[in-house]
């Protein structure tokens, strides 16, 4: 399992990140599920 954090996740969404890309392609290649984290506030 890959859980991804908030940094990670900037990097994926911003369109001009070469390091972006590359992240993504190597996390679905991986073949590893992926989750993110949250914070409940109640």
């Amino acid at each position: 399992m890959i859980i991804l954090d908030t940094d990670v996740l900037i990097e994926i969404m911003d369109k001009k990140s070469k390091k972006g890309e590359e992240l993504l392609k190597r996390i679905v290649e991986s073949g590893k599920d992926i989750c993110i984290t949250a914070i409940d506030p109640s």
